[in-house]
């Protein structure tokens, strides 16, 4: 079952703004607007590394992601806090600076509406993955997304548009090839 805002991670639940160190308000007061949570036939570590490193092997909409390390807290030969993610859309660039990072527990993207050319109508927008074992080869992915919506026709469509065609439809993908469910 997919709720807006209700269910919980269970180590950040939904009416948290911390994980851990990291809060949500240092990056955006925007609300939570939609989470989607799963569960995988795979290990935390697996799980984490397709949600963070690999989302072009089960986003069908990202066609190459592109990364920038240079400020990576884990160096510049690797992804981590203060990395910059670009994905492709069709034509189009969506800039993501990695905002917070645990691995293989969590990580949080902003976006940069301003730079990215592909646009959505919406205004400080944050997205939070959360990965967590729940036993051997078994992980719980929590997916949600903060944002404020922009004065625009399209904005009354954008929560059940960006829930079911791209974060539900999308996370079904890893589900259909690792096996696991919707919760």
């Amino acid at each position: 079952m997919t709720s807006d805002v209700a269910g919980n991670a269970a180590f950040f639940p939904a009416k948290e703004r911390r994980i851990g160190r990291f809060s949500v308000d240092s990056v955006t007061s925007a609300p939570l607007q939609i989470e989607v949570t799963l569960e995988l036939n795979l290990s935390q570590a697996k799980a984490f590394d397709l949600v963070f490193e690999n989302l072009d092997s089960w986003f069908k909409e990202v066609s190459a992601i592109e990364w920038d390390n240079t400020r990576s807290s884990r160096g510049k030969e690797q992804a981590g806090q203060d990395s910059t993610r670009v994905c492709g859309f069709d034509g189009k660039r969506l800039f993501e600076r990695i905002v917070f990072y645990d691995a293989p527990r969590a990580y949080a993207y902003a976006v940069d509406m301003e730079k990215s050319t592909a646009s959505f109508p919406v205004k400080d927008p944050l997205g939070v993955f959360l990965v967590e074992s729940v036993g051997t080869n078994k992980s719980v992915v929590t997916w949600r997304q903060y944002f404020n919506k922009k004065f625009h026709p399209a904005a009354l469509i954008i929560k059940p548009m960006v829930r079911n065609m791209l974060m539900k439809r999308n996370m079904n993908n890893l589900i259909k090839k690792h096996g696991g469910r919707f919760l």
